[in-house]
């Protein structure tokens, strides 16, 4: 997953629809750009969003187009996804600074553009979507939090050639090549990874590896932000 995530045709469609035209479009374009990296570096951090914004990594995808995920209690949650909630809270900014000429479901007719309906109900309007947005928010903070950090046991290793470790495990969700792991308080830098099936370490010649527990850390030092409801 890399940025941008959202297009203006995102909003021609559904609760987020928005009457476009080539001045709104690219108002609505440049408000994707600004409210978009806002919302990521509230809830990842700087290093994380430049790393999402210039990677592919696995986690970013799950993250942004929602997955199904359980926690330790062995609970299932859905996680619909950061870029339905990124819709909502551009949706809200957009149409709250009053860029474009008809919010969906809320206009009268004019003889060439709609007309904006009165302020308080567009305000209801706008307000519900952000609401909405804080909804879908919080489901990508409690995901981010379960994966700031993650163990795994070893199950196998094969030491060739020298120093170089090819290691087998039961789950390499997350992980990707370059990320760090921790084994026995020393730091490895992933070279290459197989989905599910293992990874590739180097290291000192001659370590014993089988049976120990690594840990890595999908999401680091994520900042979680919370976001407040708005109100009229």
């Amino acid at each position: 997953m890399s940025l941008p995530i959202l297009l203006s045709t995102d909003f021609l469609t559904g609760s987020t629809l928005i009457s476009q035209n080539a001045q709104t479009t690219t108002q609505l374009t440049a408000y994707i750009a600004e409210f978009e990296d806002r919302y990521i570096k509230d809830l990842l951090n700087d290093e994380m969003f430049i790393a999402m914004r210039d990677g592919t990594h696995a986690k970013y995808t799950a993250l942004t187009d929602g997955v199904d995920w359980t926690d330790d209690d062995d609970t299932v949650h859905r996680l619909t996804g950061l870029k339905t909630a990124l819709l909502q809270f551009v949706y809200y900014h957009f149409v709250s600074d009053a860029f474009m000429s008809t919010p969906v479901g809320n206009t009268k007719n004019a003889a060439e553009l709609s007309t904006m309906v009165a302020n308080g109900n567009n305000q209801q309007i706008v307000f519900k979507r952000f609401n909405e947005g804080i909804n879908y928010y919080n489901e990508c903070r409690d995901f981010v939090n379960f994966y700031q950090n993650m163990d795994e046991v070893i199950t196998g290793s094969t030491e060739s050639p020298s120093g170089t470790y090819a290691i087998t495990v039961a789950s390499t969700l997350y992980l990707d090549t370059g990320d760090t792991i921790t084994l026995g308080g020393v730091n490895y830098v992933v070279s290459s990874v197989v989905v599910d099936t293992g990874f590739t370490i180097t290291g000192d010649a001659g370590l014993s590896l089988n049976g120990l527990t690594y840990t890595y850390t999908p999401f680091y030092l994520p900042n979680l932000t919370l976001i407040k409801d708005a109100w009229l």
